[in-house]
């Protein structure tokens, strides 16, 4: 009866789980939105055996299901860790680049404002797009904000505001974003999230993690300002 118990609460304690990961949004840390079909199909059917599990402990006396107390400590640590998503010493080993997904004739065409504004919604399509349309772009106002990035073979005062994107799941996140180059003494870290407004500019690729490209946009910062870690920090690439 006790072996049989366990499984029942293993079997409830993932399903219950993962309508928690879904109903907090927390789920979008570790996947790409649109795969969240699979995880509630994942979980209905958890929920399901559960069921029958609670059946066969009340109603089938001579049915034994052992599992071992090894297949509770993931189960423990989901709901001891709270999940944070990640952060940007991953560029450090991958690196940051502003058109890792796209190619040429993949960028959407976009009509200038006067004030172009980066979100959520379009930061990946509008890094791709003023990378490869540069020359469109230059001496445009531009608002960004994301977290910052910089190491060794960044000019001084030269960094990336960048954002984590996801294409299928945390696993293959990548940095994207563009560089700044702020005036005067900023003292900026790593993972500090700011939004800034300046002006697109050009400067020969100094990112040596990141050469194909010679020639990258760089934001000359007129204006920054500290703001708040997003709840779900993660962009998410267009899935058709």
């Amino acid at each position: 009866m006790i072996n049989k118990f366990k499984w029942f609460i293993f079997l409830i304690g993932f399903s219950y789980y993962m309508y928690y990961l879904i109903s907090s949004k927390k789920l979008y840390l570790f996947i790409h939105p649109k795969m969240t079909n699979y995880i509630i199909f994942s979980m209905v059917v958890l929920f399901v055996l559960s069921l029958l599990e609670l059946k066969k402990i009340l109603f089938n006396k001579k049915h034994t299901t052992s599992v071992s107390i090894i297949f509770f400590v993931p189960l423990i640590l989901a709901y001891i860790i709270n999940p944070q998503g990640l952060n940007s010493n991953i560029a450090a080993n991958k690196g940051i680049t502003s058109n890792i997904y796209s190619t040429e004739k993949d960028v959407t065409s976009n009509k200038i404002s006067n004030l172009i504004t980066l979100t959520d919604s379009n930061f990946s399509d509008m890094t791709n797009e003023i990378s490869y349309n540069l020359n469109k772009y230059k001496g445009k106002e531009i608002t960004i904000s994301g977290f910052v990035y910089k190491d060794e073979h960044f000019p001084k005062n030269t960094f990336a505001i960048s954002r984590m994107l996801i294409v299928c799941c945390a696993a293959d996140a990548e940095i994207t974003g563009l560089a700044c180059r702020i005036k005067g003494n900023v003292d900026l870290k790593n993972n500090e999230w700011i939004s800034v407004t300046g002006t697109i500019n050009s400067v020969e690729n100094f990112d040596k993690n990141y050469s194909d490209q010679k020639i990258i946009p760089i934001i000359d910062v007129t204006s920054e300002k500290n703001i708040s870690k997003p709840k779900n920090p993660y962009i998410y690439l267009k899935r058709t």
